[in-house]
């Protein structure tokens, strides 16, 4: 069977090359290994992947095992350009919010979307958090670290989501006004807009 190779820094990636264009259920899983950076590889794998697996529908990568923490950065990615178009599910750690806000941006086939974000940190990307998101169904937004941008760059996106059906919310939010979000608040600052 032809492979196809692909550089990464300090790897080389062989990919039987009729396996990605049919593959439509793909779980991506880079085991933990002390001498090279995760992120690094999953950054590199991620756009490549989506440019080979044609038919993708289903994409897990970096979620398989709960303890890893190898999470995909979009800082030196350029935009998505070759897409598949039937990608309707992903499951995914990034590194920051502006990870999140990339994979809004550029994967707008997407009708279910989980996202684990490391950080919620003010925005750095150019990435405008605004518009509408239509084919987005399903949001799964996770985060262990603390975030004092709740208001500020979680509300905004949320509130895009405007025919979201499902919503699942594991955020620890520092406030000084109030130690919790309740119902009552999600209903006035993100339900009511969807």
């Amino acid at each position: 069977m032809p492979i196809l190779t692909h550089q990464l820094p300090n790897r080389v990636v062989y990919i039987p090359l009729g396996v990605p264009r049919i593959a439509t259920y793909l779980t991506i899983d880079v085991p933990y290994d002390p001498q090279i950076e995760s992120y690094e590889v999953l950054s590199n794998v991620f756009p490549l992947i989506l440019s080979l697996c044609e038919r993708l529908v289903y994409l897990n990568i970096g979620q398989v095992y709960s303890d890893r923490n190898a999470f995909i950065s979009t800082d030196n990615l350029s935009p998505l350009n070759c897409v598949p178009t039937t990608l309707t599910t992903v499951n995914i750690n990034v590194a920051t919010f502006d990870d999140c806000l990339y994979l809004v941006e550029y994967l707008k086939s997407l009708s279910t979307l989980i996202v684990n974000v490391k950080k919620i940190a003010l925005k750095l990307s150019n990435i405008r958090n605004t518009g509408e998101i239509r084919n987005l169904k399903c949001f799964s937004l996770i985060s262990i670290d603390y975030t004092i941008h709740y208001d500020d760059q979680v509300v905004p996106l949320l509130r895009r989501m405007i025919d979201l059906n499902e919503l699942m919310l594991f955020l620890t939010v520092l406030e000084s006004f109030s130690t919790y979000v309740d119902g009552v608040r999600l209903y006035n600052e993100i339900l009511v807009y969807l």
